[in-house]
């Protein structure tokens, strides 16, 4: 690997402290779109070599079972950005400089008659629809790979890397490696069965009766028991420390978190076993990203304070159930008579499905990732001590074959210098403006085009998809923003920049949160909220969905929000209209 290259990302061209040649270019024939959603800035190297060759080989393979006609997605990094294009079954490779157009029906209608792979993948969206495959996919999901991932998470947890020696460190190392691989396999690999029965309820619905998307969607509210999982353990936590005066004061007082946490637990035995089974559940996940360089709630015991903190006085999550069934109703009057029956059906599952990708994410990535960083971390502290590393963090610009080479005989690469020179260059590349798109775009394929069933599943998972990501806003003027409207209501307030969980302590009561997006770890100080703001996402995205479930009035996908908000000024969020007014 080349002086100051990073794992799956090339040279770079450096002139001081920055980057002296930056060019944005395709990292191959046909169009490529960013994933901004999950990772804002340059993604580690650590990251850029293990995530090209675990998420498409996982997506296509929940594809294939679904009858999808993507193979997948091939993944490439640009300047440390992660950037993606769809394979199409029995389409032919993109050319430079071409964009590519679907062919005549006629030619369709020849191909799914005589291509192999075209005519099996008919025959399993046929099968899939009409057998509703995602039903066996969530009975697996409960009754197999949720219990068992968190069994393993929690034994990989009572591990203690720092009292291994360097051969069980590394073997403990493999460990993590393979729950987080296999982690992200399911994650993937569920993609189908957690988004067609959501994307195909919200199609079939805008047919029916002329909805928009969001309208649709938003029926779907009071049908994430996510959104408050991570309240279970919360509040009879909080209710611990609520009888006690002196644990109240301790939570609510000032100081360093690491010594308030030890005081916290002088307080009584009641206090240590709820604060034990908090920690144990949610503690060792990312909380700040989703990369292995973002931070676990256990290295951030501020978080875990303001967490226990925000459940002391504020109201307990609505009961939304009522109102979402009422709206659904309404919706189904306007449903043609002979089409209410699969209305009902086409609810049912995606009520049922809504839910899922917010509960896998936090139990096959999120956790796993954080155990992995933990064992990082050890051996990042023992290769900076022999002086195989410069800074303990530099191993996270590191690929597994490189750790395992430099805790093995310590004469791999990179040298320290040149570990030193990635995280240089990635630091270089944090916060240079990246292209949301590189290369032509491909025109999405004429109505009709495909068979029935294949289509109907395509446009469910594009539906879907379509939707967690950021659409363009109107034209903004001087005093307003305009997003996705995520959450109905209309709320002023205070306005709070939050750029990460780090930001937390900043909130109060009634404040409205104005951040770049989300992540599971947010759901412990929405009820805290007046609304939320974000940059990023959709109807679909992490902070439309838990906004929601908690009744809070969100707009999302603004892209400019945390840059034209002023910190501590007001502003009314309308989630109706999807609208930011700027007071001051």
């Amino acid at each position: 690997m080349s002086k100051g290259s990073v794992p799956g990302q090339g040279p770079l061209m450096e002139e001081g402290n920055g980057i002296s040649t930056i060019e944005w270019k395709a990292p191959g024939p046909g169009g490529w779109v960013i994933d901004d959603g999950h990772y804002r800035g340059a993604v580690s190297g650590f990251m850029a070599s293990v995530l090209p060759g675990t998420v498409g080989p996982a997506m296509a393979h929940g594809f294939r079972r679904y009858g999808l006609l993507m193979e997948g997605l091939r993944i490439a990094l640009v300047n440390g950005r992660l950037y993606s294009q769809p394979k199409i079954v029995g389409a032919p490779p993109p050319k430079e400089g071409k964009t590519p157009s679907p062919p005549p029906k006629a030619v369709m209608r020849l191909m799914f008659l005589l291509h192999p792979e075209l005519r099996r993948r008919h025959r399993t969206a046929r099968k899939a629809l009409a057998t509703k495959l995602w039903h066996a996919d969530r009975e697996r999901w409960h009754t197999r790979d949720a219990p068992r991932f968190r069994a393993r998470n929690r034994a990989l947890g009572r591990v203690v890397p720092s009292e291994l020696d360097d051969g069980s460190l590394l073997l403990h190392f493999e460990e993590c490696l393979r729950q987080f691989g296999d982690g992200t396999f399911v994650h993937f690999d569920n993609i189908p069965a957690n988004s067609i029965p959501v994307g195909d309820w919200a199609g079939m619905a805008c047919q029916w009766t002329g909805c928009t998307p969001a309208d649709a969607i938003a029926i779907l509210q009071g049908s994430n028991p996510e959104a408050a999982a991570t309240l279970e353990l919360l509040e009879p936590l909080a209710e611990a420390v609520a009888r006690s005066p002196e644990a109240v004061a301790i939570v609510r007082g000032e100081g360093d978190a690491s010594e308030r946490l030890a005081r916290l637990r002088g307080v009584s035995a009641e206090i240590v076993a709820a604060l034990d089974a908090y920690l144990e559940e949610h503690g060792h996940r990312v909380v700040t990203g989703f990369d292995v360089t973002d931070r676990t709630l256990l290295e951030m015991p501020q978080i875990a304070l303001v967490s226990i903190a925000s459940q002391l006085y504020v109201r307990r999550r609505p009961d939304v159930t009522e109102v979402s069934r009422a709206a659904a109703a309404h919706l189904r009057e306007r449903v043609p008579q002979r089409a209410r029956a699969e209305y009902d059906a086409l609810l049912e599952d995606a009520r049922a499905a809504y839910g899922l990708r917010e509960e896998d994410v936090v139990i096959v990535w999120m956790w796993p990732l954080g155990l992995l960083r933990r064992v990082l971390l050890e051996i990042g502290n023992r290769l900076a001590t022999r002086g195989a590393l410069e800074d303990r963090d530099h191993i996270f610009e590191c690929a597994p074959d490189e750790i395992r080479a430099l805790v093995g005989d310590g004469a791999g690469v990179p040298t320290p210098l040149e570990a030193a020179n990635r995280a240089k260059q990635r630091r270089a590349l944090e916060n240079l403006a990246a292209p949301q798109t590189l290369g032509p775009s491909d025109p999405p394929p004429p109505p009709g085009l495909l068979p029935r069933e294949c289509e109907r599943m395509m446009n469910a998972i594009m539906l879907y998809m379509m939707n967690m990501g950021t659409q363009p806003p109107a034209a903004k003027s001087g005093g307003s923003l305009t997003g996705t409207p995520a959450s109905r209501g209309r709320y002023e307030g205070r306005a709070r920049i939050v750029l990460g969980p780090a930001d937390f302590d900043k909130l109060a009561h009634g404040d409205v949160l104005v951040a770049g997006t989300t992540s599971p770890t947010y759901n412990v100080v929405l009820p805290l909220l007046g609304a939320v703001v974000t940059d990023r996402g959709g109807t679909l995205c992490h902070a439309a969905i838990v906004a929601r479930e908690f009744g809070i009035p969100a707009v999302v996908g603004t892209r400019e929000a945390t840059t034209r908000i002023p910190d501590g000024g007001y502003v009314i969020v309308d989630g109706e209209s999807g609208t930011v007014e700027i007071l001051s």
